[in-house]
């Protein structure tokens, strides 16, 4: 069965997001056993709200498979200038699963080119095949995030 791509409202993804949170967490996190899971989500149900938080998703028929959220605002290097800054994506894992992710992004594109965003800032963890991905899209890397756990 085909992969199919679309925008859909956060509020109304929320009960599938929350299913699939942990299973994205424990493969993907950063500082894991630092911190938590507590995702903020009235921080991103108001975001979505308010016009700026907008989720691309995959599914197989019903299935979601996918997903990819990003933020529209404006750079604030850039006053003016519609931007979208990546937030979280996950696809389920699946033999298909760099095409799947290469699909969310690629819709996201024509999505908020639609749109009338500028700007588009993605940052990804430090894995070649979402280099690979997003190079073959289009973007290029224009700078490196680092973190740190700062004990109390």
């Amino acid at each position: 069965m085909s992969v199919n791509y679309q925008a859909e409202p956060f509020a109304d993804l929320m009960p599938e997001l929350r299913a699939r949170v942990a299973a994205h967490w424990q493969e993907f996190a950063s500082d894991r056993d630092a911190f938590g899971m507590d995702v903020d989500w009235d921080l991103y149900l108001g975001l979505a709200k308010a016009g700026k938080l907008y989720v691309i998703t995959a599914r197989r028929g019903a299935v979601l498979v996918g997903y990819f959220g990003a933020i529209v605002g404006t750079d604030p290097h850039r006053k003016g200038v519609s931007t979208a800054f990546s937030r979280f994506l996950y696809a389920d894992k699946d033999p298909i699963r760099g095409l799947i992710v290469r699909g969310m992004i690629r819709e996201s594109v024509r999505f908020f080119k639609a749109m009338g965003v500028r700007y588009y800032k993605y940052a990804s963890k430090n894995q070649p095949i979402i280099d690979r991905i997003l190079a073959e899209i289009g973007f290029v890397p224009i700078e490196t995030v680092h973190s740190m756990v700062v004990d109390p």
